[in-house]
């Protein structure tokens, strides 16, 4: 199980602990004085349970709540240390501990919330990324569908062009057959004037 030193903030705390003579708390006390605070957070619980509200039950939630805060054992004990300082500040408005209890709840809670932050920002993090790389593979498949669109109107201008010719070598035949049917029928015209000037010619 993972250990922590005391610290500044046992140090401090450490005062408000003091007066009880119970063997159990005072291996709790020693437990957190030693840095076990994981440990010591489990002797405070079975006492709690086991005092049920007998007198000096605020005391009990105090010393609790602190080891519960100070644990850094990858359990939910932070939450747990929340729990009990807002049961002593709600249940024991005349409590000595009440003051610092307070103040302790506070910054837990503030404490608590920049935790929920920054895994909630590591959460979008690791969305972002993922997201990140489909959007990726979306561009890729996207440049690929892209290139065979310019390939297919690559094809298309061509055929167009091709077309135009066509339709260019069309017109200039139409117009070609056009002058020759004119010219035909300029001849026809002459023949038939020929064929009137013979028949009103006298014999």
């Amino acid at each position: 199980m993972k250990r922590r030193a005391p610290g500044l903030a046992l140090v401090v705390l450490l005062p408000l602990l003091a007066g009880c003579a119970s063997s159990s708390l005072r291996e709790a006390d020693r437990l957190l004085q030693a840095g076990e605070v994981a440990r010591a957070a489990e002797v405070y619980e079975r006492i709690l349970q086991a005092r049920g509200g007998r007198p000096g039950r605020d005391r009990l939630l105090f010393r609790a709540a602190i080891a519960n805060a100070l644990a850094t054992d990858g359990t939910d004990r932070p939450e747990r240390g929340r729990e009990l300082l807002g049961e002593l500040v709600a249940r024991y408005p005349g409590s000595g501990h009440r003051p610092a209890a307070e103040l302790i709840l506070a910054l837990l809670e503030a404490r608590l919330h920049h935790e929920d932050a920054l895994l909630e920002a590591r959460s979008r993090a690791r969305e972002l990324g993922l997201e990140s790389d489909a959007l990726r593979r979306q561009v890729d498949v996207l440049a690929g569908r892209l290139g065979s669109v310019e390939g297919e109107l690559l094809d298309v201008h061509e055929m167009l062009a091709r077309l135009a010719e066509t339709i260019d070598r069309l017109q200039s035949e139409a117009a070609s057959r056009e002058q020759a049917l004119r010219r035909l029928r300029e001849q026809i015209d002459l023949l038939k004037a020929i064929d009137l000037d013979l028949e009103r010619a006298p014999p």
